[in-house]
């Protein structure tokens, strides 16, 4: 979620309109880039969220992601 992609930082907003939306929903962010760079990403998409944020990181591609989930089920 680049600071250019506003569309998909508008589409995550919505889940959560409120920032207190936020800290009772679960979000998933599975992207090639490093762990660090998506958790840096999605606090400055809920700025006031805090350590609050539930989020789940995956650095790799989504298929690699959903076997490891498929595995843990």
């Amino acid at each position: 979620m680049p600071q250019e992609d506003a569309l998909s930082r508008f589409i995550i907003r919505q889940f959560c309109e409120d920032e207190a939306d936020a800290l009772e929903k679960e979000i998933f962010y599975v992207d090639m880039m490093p762990v660090a760079d998506q958790e840096a990403r999605l606090r400055s998409v809920f700025p006031n969220a805090g350590q609050e944020l539930h989020m789940e990181t995956f650095s790799g591609g989504f298929a690699n992601w959903a076997d490891q989930v498929v595995q843990l089920i």
